[in-house]
């Protein structure tokens, strides 16, 4: 759910705008050369996170959990599911105060 909300809701053509992206870039690539471009604000990892949460996605529940999944799901184990909720959480918000201080310093 909060690879939906996080990831799958950034409106990808808004931002590519009068920005320079390649022609494979996924949204996660072109959230980080928007963020890069317009706003000079570079946060390897917040896209780091990024791509880890939509990988856990894309390996767990989207598709059948295998190896893949485990993998993916190390970047996050805290060793319980409630404890490795809460870290994704944290995570979460640390990356909407990084942009809240990167982005929306620039509009007031």
């Amino acid at each position: 759910s909060l690879t939906k909300i996080i990831i799958d809701s950034l409106n990808i053509s808004e931002m590519k705008k009068n920005l320079s992206f390649d022609k494979g870039d996924k949204s996660v690539d072109i959230f980080n050369k928007f963020l890069q471009q317009k706003f000079r604000l570079n946060s390897p990892l917040l896209i780091d996170f990024l791509r880890n949460l939509q990988n856990l996605r894309s390996k767990g529940s989207a598709h059948r959990k295998g190896e893949d999944y485990k993998e993916a799901y190390k970047k996050f184990d805290k060793k319980s599911l409630s404890k490795t909720f809460e870290n994704i959480l944290i995570h979460s918000i640390t990356m909407l105060n990084t942009l809240e201080k990167g982005v929306l310093k620039d509009e007031k």
